[in-house]
């Protein structure tokens, strides 16, 4: 299996002039110079002591710093370990337990790794490294751990997953395939906040040669501003390319180049897909990805395959895995395949417990999904968020479409209520008027609870810029209404409804 840190050499030579990095501010990097500075920053690693096989933490979220570090570590012999900003509070047993020697990090993370034994580097330190002589390592074997990706979601506990350089590659050319790019395409990326996004942008460049071009903000006048190369893929969640649409941005990224417009962050908002249609007309395809950091893609749907499909399609499962939905009709979704962590770390106390991610050679997701009849995946939400009121289970993403397709609104969030005979409906509105609850209590089914309608009009998002749905469970609403709707004692949920089709 080839090693992707392999081709970083190759395009050094193949393609010496090309531009292969370009950081938020602008400054462009060759693949020859990126080569060479990557090597002679991994001969400093190794001047200072670090042996193959340790770590190096990354938690640089601004700048190219952190795809840098990344890259030096690996061509050290040693393991990146890349966490976000929520971090902070487990760097001890992430250190300890992954015999980390070095730490790449910024402001955010500065102060906890210094109350650690690691050896803290800044960005500005890092790139001083490069005085060292350039070194070239042995190739690594494929079940080599190749990197260790940090994620912090909902629960607040950083998940470290665990990729060897098999893995990576194999994540790399699904990617591809099930995205259809091409050799050469230059993607703009988002660097700061979560470096795990530019990570699986950076394996695409490196297997294909392209350009990857960091942004630090995603915002339409920094998505122009970092454009202004040239763009064929970009990946945003559905509420930046919302932002994008509305303010003219991506009618001047198709004419710089895009060709490929993906909505990551699991199902689109209807709505955003068919304006990123409109706008790409015949120039490109706009994707909705859903993926995991413990695969990478795993199903994609292009305008092809939503025609016809369902609110909740996703796509089609990638080429490279396996998809099945256990229990047949509608139940957790599970993957295997080459791109498939084997293993998460995860900090318990002051150490990290190794858990495997596989249950009998599948990974299960979490994720409550349903194949629709034609090859296409429909993706229901988390398992987690499923609400069980009044002895029955709704699913939230069901509700969620019809409630946003009943009122124009791009996003509405269902949660569990205060006790067993409520359900909680967050909408992103500054107040509550007659006209849109009469448009949601004609969207939500009759069951037998007691729905509290809240306005919140700026949803919290996550470190991934999903919706976070803990943190909104805790908000207060600037307004609220409550909605008493009741059906016969005995009516089947949609949830059991759906389980019982033939």
């Amino acid at each position: 299996m080839p090693d992707l840190l392999a081709k970083l050499a190759e395009h050094g030579v193949r393609r010496p002039d090309q531009v292969a990095l370009v950081d938020p501010s602008g400054v462009e990097t060759t693949w020859a110079e990126l080569d060479r500075l990557v090597q002679g920053l991994a001969g400093g690693l190794v001047d200072r002591g670090c042996r193959p096989g340790q770590g190096v933490l990354v938690g640089v979220f601004e700048g190219a710093s952190a795809v840098l570090g990344y890259l030096a570590a690996q061509a050290a012999g040693l393991v990146p370990v890349v966490v976000g900003p929520g971090a902070g509070p487990h760097v001890p047993a992430i250190v300890d337990g992954l015999d980390v020697v070095e730490a790449v990090v910024g402001p955010e993370l500065a102060d906890a790794a210094r109350r650690t034994s690691v050896r803290v580097l800044t960005p500005e330190d890092l790139l001083a490294l490069d005085a060292a002589p350039v070194i070239r390592v042995d190739p690594r074997p494929d079940r080599q751990m190749g990197a260790v990706q940090f994620s912090t979601g909902s629960t607040g506990v950083p998940k470290g997953v665990v990729r060897t350089v098999a893995g990576e590659h194999a994540d790399a050319v699904g990617r591809v395939l099930s995205m259809g790019l091409r050799a050469g395409d230059a993607w703009l990326s988002l660097a700061a906040t979560n470096s795990n996004i530019a990570i699986g942008a950076l394996r695409c460049v490196l297997l294909l040669g392209g350009t990857l071009a960091l942004t630090g903000r995603t915002d339409p006048a920094s998505l122009v501003d970092a454009s202004r190369g040239g763009v064929q893929v970009l990946a945003l969640q559905p509420h930046d390319w919302r932002a994008a649409l509305a303010e003219g941005a991506v009618g001047t990224l198709v004419d710089r180049g895009l060709r490929v417009a993906v909505m990551t962050g699991g199902h689109g908002d209807p709505d955003t897909l068919r304006g990123l249609e409109t706008a790409l007309a015949g120039r490109g395809d706009v994707l909705n990805i859903y993926g995991l950091t413990e695969v990478g893609n795993v199903a994609v749907a292009s305008a092809t395959t939503r025609h016809g499909a369902g609110p909740c399609h996703v796509g089609v499962p990638q080429p490279l895995l396996d998809v099945r939905v256990e229990g047949g009709v509608r139940g957790e979704v599970l993957v295997r395949g080459a791109a498939v962590a084997e293993r998460y770390l995860v900090p318990e106390g002051e150490s990290l417990r190794s858990v495997s991610t596989l249950r009998d050679g599948w990974l299960p997701t979490g994720d409550l999904g349903a194949f629709d009849g034609r090859g296409g995946l429909d993706l229901l939400g988390r398992l987690r968020d499923v609400v069980r009121v009044a002895g029955r289970e709704l699913v939230p993403r069901e509700l969620e479409l019809a409630v946003t397709a009943a009122t124009g609104l791009p996003e509405a969030v269902v949660l569990p209520g205060a006790d067993d005979a409520t359900v909680r409906l967050v909408l992103p509105v500054p107040a509550l008027d007659p006209a849109t609850l009469s448009r949601v209590r004609s969207a939500l089914p009759a069951v037998p609870a007691r729905w509290e309608v809240v306005a919140c009009p700026d949803l919290p998002r996550n470190y991934g810029g999903k919706t976070d749905r803990t943190r909104l469970a805790e908000a207060a609403g600037a307004d609220s209404a409550v909605l008493d709707l009741r059906a016969p004692a005995g009516s089947p949920s949609p949830m059991k409804q759906e389980e019982e089709q033939p």
